[in-house]
């Protein structure tokens, strides 16, 4: 395991989190579109709370299985 932060592993992560962040924003949006009449706030805290998932998640694996050097 190595949690140290490198470049690859922080834009990879990045990347990973804002197209994830915008998966979530578009599919969630279809879901909860039709209930919710302020649905520009939902969609904004799907997106946020996507991405920050996503970029967390990716960091952690990719941390997880690269060696120390």
């Amino acid at each position: 395991m190595n949690f140290k932060f490198t470049r690859g592993k922080s834009i990879t992560s990045i990347i990973g989190g804002l197209v994830g962040g915008f998966y979530l924003y578009q599919n969630f949006a279809v879901c909860i579109g039709i209930c919710s009449p302020n649905i520009n706030s939902i969609r904004t805290k799907a997106f946020i709370f996507g991405a920050l998932i996503i970029f967390g998640l990716v960091y952690l694996i990719w941390s997880l299985f690269q060696k120390k050097k």
